[in-house]
């Protein structure tokens, strides 16, 4: 995973004006939290799954809002890819 995925999860956050509150990483995993304007809790838990494959769990709000977890995934999958 490295801390590429993690750097492109901050990244997306900002782009998107969303403040990133914690990163913790390490080789394997890593969680990144924030806030959003309504301050509902962001949690993107980062995990490696093979060498070249990394997966996202993507959390806003206690019970999920689908529409805004999707648009970070975009943003993420776009920082990537640049």
């Amino acid at each position: 995973m490295g801390c590429r995925t993690v750097q492109a999860t901050t990244k997306a956050l900002k782009n998107l004006q969303i403040d990133s509150v914690a990163t913790k990483a390490d080789a394997l995993s890593g969680i990144v939290t924030a806030k959003t304007a309504r301050d509902e809790k962001i949690e993107i838990t980062i995990t490696a799954v093979t060498p070249i494959q990394t997966r996202l769990d993507i959390r806003v709000g206690a019970f999920g809002d689908k529409p805004v977890s999707q648009r970070i995934l975009s943003e993420i999958l776009k920082e990537l890819h640049d």
